[in-house]
């Protein structure tokens, strides 16, 4: 992942996908990665239950996680995505479900 999102400016990148909850209702989904100064950043969107749609989450709309942060966190400095190993995707819902995620894309 790490070629498709180096130079990428915080204004102009997103990360975009489709989801869809089948399950139950409607729901939060969190979007977590972290970067290259091993910081957690998450970001947060509600998904509408039995209807597939896309999720778009812009780089400027993308936080440091307030509830966890790596031990050797470099807090403070700007975001840096040219090292990013993994994106995890998680619902925020207590109760059993399916949750699909479709195509994800990093976008220029």
């Amino acid at each position: 992942m790490h070629d498709r999102t180096r130079g990428m400016s915080r204004r102009v990148g997103r990360l975009a996908g489709g989801a869809a909850d089948w399950m139950h209702g409607d729901m939060r989904l969190s979007i977590s990665f972290v970067d290259r100064n091993h910081v957690a950043y998450t970001a947060w969107t509600d998904v509408t239950a039995d209807v597939w749609q896309p999720v778009r989450v812009a780089f400027d709309e993308i936080r440091p996680n307030p509830y966890f942060q790596p031990p050797d966190a470099r807090l403070g400095l700007a975001i840096d995505v040219s090292d990013v190993r993994f994106v995890a995707f998680a619902p925020q819902d207590r109760t059993s479900g399916r949750l699909a995620i479709g195509k994800f894309v990093v976008l220029k």
